[in-house]
């Protein structure tokens, strides 16, 4: 269980690509997560199916078990790597491996998501070996160029709840202007 003021880090799927662009270009000063590993926490099946290129799998029955780990996490712990974690139950895994002391990040969203911000390039079934760092950096540039730099698919504006809450507002004043100062439930 977690303490209080334990915190693990999150991050969005474009800050991963940003990550792993640089990464696959040798470019250190782009890839502020340094050297880095994802892991799918999916089950098997999901995972064959469709997951991030260079992602692999970790069974997360065994988190359970707190003295086994396998060789990602012996790997990770030795090369002193950050663990980019997704997938169902993700949050859990993030947060047991950041109490034991591995650098694990938890990367927000599913692959239905990751497959719309990036539907090509990003994820594979086991057929693709490497990210295409071309189309990736087109598609991120594109999405970080609409809307006026903030991203139409990229970023999600905050201010659509208080848009409707405005929107609602606006309504009920003119309900009560129209109605007079009484309650509505008052004739």
């Amino acid at each position: 269980m977690l303490i209080a003021e334990e915190t693990f880090g999150s991050m969005e799927i474009q800050q991963l690509v940003l990550c792993m662009i640089a990464k696959e270009k040798g470019d250190e000063t782009d890839n502020y997560l340094g050297d880095f590993s994802v892991l799918d926490v999916n089950d098997m099946d999901a995972y064959k199916k469709e997951h991030i290129i260079g992602a692999e799998h970790y069974n997360k029955a065994l988190i359970s078990r707190e003295r086994y780990e396998t060789d990602v996490l012996k790997r990770a712990k030795k090369e002193n790597l950050f663990l980019v974690i997704y997938g169902l139950g993700a949050a859990n895994v993030t947060a047991t491996l950041f109490q034991r002391g591995f650098k694990a990040i938890f990367l927000r969203g599913d692959i239905p998501n990751f497959r719309k911000l990036f539907p090509n390039g990003l994820l594979t079934d086991g057929t693709v070996n490497s990210i295409d760092t071309e189309v990736l950096t087109k598609r991120h540039q594109f999405l970080k160029d609409t809307r006026g730099g903030r991203g139409r698919l990229l970023y999600t504006p905050q201010g659509n709840r208080r848009a409707k809450s405005a929107e609602s507002a606006q309504r009920q004043k003119r309900l009560s202007s129209a109605v007079g100062s009484r309650p509505p439930w008052r004739y």
